[in-house]
């Protein structure tokens, strides 16, 4: 299913790049796959409301600003990011 809307997938790739944090990373948070994660960024699909949220909660934005927001009026709103995605559960070692 194509993405309703194409901004949202280019929002969140431009927050997750200037925060620094990799589609591992995020996906990690949010409890999904990798591809997951990239197809949002691409516009294959968009996010369930429950992962917007949780996105947005994590870069520090609002809703609005993460599905509507201009991408350069979103990289000048941005707070500091939190730590939730720095608190992702890491890869366990091999065993």
């Amino acid at each position: 299913m194509k993405s309703s809307s194409p901004r949202i997938g280019q929002n969140l790739r431009l927050l997750r790049k200037f925060c620094g944090f990799s589609q591992k990373e995020v996906a990690a948070v949010l409890q999904i796959d990798r591809s997951t994660y990239s197809c949002y960024e691409r516009g294959c699909t968009d996010p369930p409301l429950q992962k917007l949220v949780l996105l947005a909660d994590c870069y520090g934005v609002t809703l609005d600003a993460l599905l509507l927001g201009d991408p350069c009026d979103l990289l000048f709103s941005l707070p500091k990011p939190t730590s939730y995605i720095d608190a992702a559960p890491k890869e366990r070692p091999a065993e």
